[in-house]
């Protein structure tokens, strides 16, 4: 092997070992592309010119996590080339290269989960899970291509490094001049290194995310554009406003006024058929898509599979939105979506954003604070994780029940937490507890990778293979028995809206016909009463989100005071009901017809899509109901702009807020 090295002076050694960390993070894009093309919709015909424009990120990526490294072997004088400096270089390149690599590589299958590149704050997002080393491992083995990747690429890495034998050079035999050239060098290659993780030399802002929109077609090439390194580096710095929103202009305040506004100011009529009094319990599963309750199921050609027979038999005696649409890809998403009907409109982590300590109408807080409500949730998870404590609290729950008040770790699951039928049945007896009225929440955690399924508890009679989702699927709703079981028992329970719903889509069934913009964000809405306050009904003739959901537990118990939320009450019939999201790059806004596509200045359609009869979205229409989509348009435009600005203005608020009440003449 010796004879595959070579000798160079510091300067030329120092810039072959650069390239290698450049060239290596460049390949990278290619097991992106390969793992994500079918989400990023990138073609292989775009990818070379992709794969050169990207060129310009990883340039920034690599020097700025080399920028010790670069100072080190740059510096001027002769010491550079002793053995104990040339040591110390070769651990800051072996350590800052693998997680500049590592990094790259382990955001390939998280990618599917977050549909944009890792930022900053997902990684603190992350550190806060208190058994982050179990969802590492579970992680490792369900994707454990990944590390392999990551470490085969490291390995690769030290290997071309070491294949440099750096020999001392002499500049002139001269000591001033030597030390001048050796100035002068040093000077150029911190020029070169500003120059290259400013991206220019010219005046205004750096590189930064939001520019990689320059060099693409498709909204959703950025992502094959950028690189990791560069989203969390950019995002940590601030130079790139990647936990903001943006103050959209795009209509002016007259159309917003008539189009979609967020003060709502309930009717006599919502007033009169609301259930005063009554306590609301709001069940939110993880993962579970509506396509696994087969009442629920509008996947056409499926045939009836039996994985959740008991949300069939509590569907068939409920209210249910057929169509209900789910915001975002995460769970934290989810959760802020379902019960603080804040959206997901750009990849923002509220609870870390400059906006957290806006004051914003959520059904807990608005039912405690006005209606004298207790609120209670039940998450079976650690404290912290993924920051839900935070969200809960932000949204009116005065107390979460996790895993550390559960107090029992028999129950423990190994990776997020209590199991999920232990839990519900602890949160079915603790809500007695409660002064009724009350508001209380529980979020199952075990439909979640890696998909871990007690072998002691109600083991007969599973339809799936065991050790995959559906196989926890359907453990999910067995749980959910067990908790309706002892929940019947209790004194509060005829007295009680429960409703079911779920925090994102299945995001586990890749490479089928659910994975894509439409099916895979179904989401079930179903409002059960057991005392049939709530006739049964199936309302499949109109679309809701979870930003409506809100809104519609608040006109369930007839709430009779001025509220802010972007969504509407799923029972108003003089609302507009069409579901606003931001899937992958561009904003989707969804009818009972048409999915269209927008891309994120929300001035440009890119797509639009006949959904009632092509459901996977695989063929963009050229002609259709232009008065329909150009609606479409327009509350998309004024449903973002409205909001948006309300988050930046602090206006989320029936108490802050200037705006009139909605008037809803879209045309």
């Amino acid at each position: 092997m010796k004879t595959l090295k070579f000798n160079a002076n510091i300067y030329l050694a120092t810039l072959y070992q650069l390239g290698i960390a450049l060239v290596l993070l460049w390949l990278t894009r290619v097991g992106f592309y390969i793992y994500n093309h079918d989400l990023t919709g990138t073609t292989v015909q775009s990818m070379l010119g992709l794969m050169w424009w990207g060129l310009r990120f990883d340039l920034t990526a690599v020097v700025y996590f080399n920028a010790l490294f670069i100072v080190m072997r740059f510096m001027p004088g002769r010491f550079t080339t002793g053995r104990a400096c040339l040591r110390v270089t070769d651990w800051i390149y072996y350590i800052t290269n693998s997680l500049l690599l590592a990094l790259n590589v382990a955001d390939i299958p998280f990618f599917r989960f977050s549909g944009s590149r890792m930022r900053w704050f997902s990684l603190v997002n992350m550190s806060g899970e208190s058994n982050i080393v179990g969802v590492v491992l579970s992680y490792f083995t369900d994707y454990w291509w990944a590390f392999a990747s990551g470490i085969l690429l490291i390995a690769m890495a030290v290997w071309l490094y070491r294949r440099a034998s750096i020999v001392p050079v002499e500049l002139s035999r001269k000591r001033g001049r030597d030390m001048a050239a050796r100035v002068g060098i040093f000077l150029l290659a911190v020029t070169a290194s500003f120059w290259a993780i400013r991206g220019s030399f010219g005046p205004g802002k750096a590189i930064g995310i939001g520019d990689a929109m320059l060099y693409v077609k498709r909204n959703g090439d950025i992502n094959v554009v950028l690189n990791t390194p560069f989203c969390i580096l950019r995002s940590l710095s601030g130079t790139d406003e990647s936990n903001t929103v943006t103050e959209y202009r795009v209509l002016s305040d007259a159309e917003i006024h008539y189009t979609r506004n967020s003060l709502h100011l309930p009717s006599t009529e919502q007033i009169e058929r609301g259930l005063h009094g009554k306590n609301v319990v709001v069940i939110v599963m993880e993962s579970g898509s509506s396509h696994f309750i087969d009442t629920l199921n509008f996947v056409k050609g499926d045939t009836r599979r039996g994985l959740m027979p008991f949300l069939d038999s509590i569907a068939s005696q409920s209210l249910v939105a057929v169509h209900n649409i789910a915001t975002g890809r995460r769970s934290n998403e989810g959760i802020l979506s379902v019960f603080g009907g804040i959206p997901n409109f750009e990849p923002l982590q509220y609870v870390l954003s400059p906006y957290n300590a806006n004051t914003f109408d959520a059904p807990a807080r608005l039912l405690r604070d006005e209606k004298g409500y207790q609120t209670r949730f039940y998450f079976g998870g650690n404290r912290g994780s993924f920051n839900i404590d935070q969200i809960l609290a932000a949204t009116g729950f005065s107390e979460v029940i996790d895993r550390n008040k559960y107090g029992d770790d028999a129950d423990y699951d190994g990776t997020w937490g209590i199991w999920d039928h232990a839990m519900g049945a602890y949160a079915a007896r603790d809500m007695s507890s409660l002064r009724q009225p009350f508001m209380a929440g529980w979020f199952t955690i075990d439909a979640h990778a890696p998909f871990s399924v007690p072998d002691d508890w109600n083991a007969d009679g599973y339809l799936s293979e065991p050790g995959g989702q559906l196989r926890a699927i359907e453990y999910t709703d067995r749980a959910i028995r067990a908790f309706f079981e002892e929940a019947r028992r209790q004194p509060w329970y005829m007295n009680t809206i429960f409703i079911i719903t779920s925090d994102h889509g299945c995001r586990d069934l890749r490479g089928t016909r659910y994975d894509t913009p439409y099916i895979m964000y179904h989401i079930p809405f179903i409002v059960y009463t057991p005392d049939g306050s709530v006739k049964p009904r199936r309302i499949d003739d109109r679309v809701m989100s979870q930003l409506d959901i809100a809104p519609s537990i608040l006109g369930l118990v007839g709430y009779d005071l001025a509220y802010v939320a972007p969504g509407v009450d799923l029972l108003d019939n003089d609302a507009p009901h069409y579901a606003a999201s931001f899937i992958i790059s561009e904003y989707q806004v969804t009818g009972m017809r048409y999915a269209v596509r927008m891309d994120p200045s929300l001035t440009r359609v890119t797509a639009v899509y006949d959904i009632a009869a092509d459901q996977e979205m695989a063929h963009p229409l050229d002609d259709y109901d232009r008065a329909e989509v150009k609606r479409m348009v327009k509350w998309l435009q004024a449903t973002v702009q409205e909001w948006n600005g309300r988050i930046i203005h602090n206006q989320m608020s029936a108490e802050t807020t200037p705006y009139p009440a909605p008037t809803y003449q879209l045309r």
